[in-house]
């Protein structure tokens, strides 16, 4: 038994409202939208939320768990903009 249950439409409505704030932010203000931006980290909480849903518990051999977040780091590393990016110095 889910401990709570994820309206799908609010989901998406929510996602669809925050990126429309966020637009309405950079047009108003001409600048780029930071990690500061409140309505930025409500989108963020909100894809995972997304991401997350309807995704079972799952164990690797090692025990580790395997979350959609396994798969980005494992295929990502094969783009040329993130090995440029890693590339850089800090």
């Amino acid at each position: 038994m889910e401990p709570y249950v994820i309206d799908v439409n609010r989901l998406a409505n929510d996602i669809k409202g925050y990126i429309a704030q966020l637009k309405s932010t950079y047009f108003e203000n001409k600048d780029p939208i930071d990690d500061n931006e409140i309505v930025l980290q409500k989108l963020c909480v909100k894809l995972e939320t997304a991401l997350r849903h309807g995704m079972k518990d799952k164990y690797s051999f090692l025990g580790m768990r395997k979350d959609y977040w396994n798969f980005f780091s494992e295929c990502l590393p094969k783009d040329e903009g993130v090995r440029y990016v890693n590339s850089l110095s800090q």
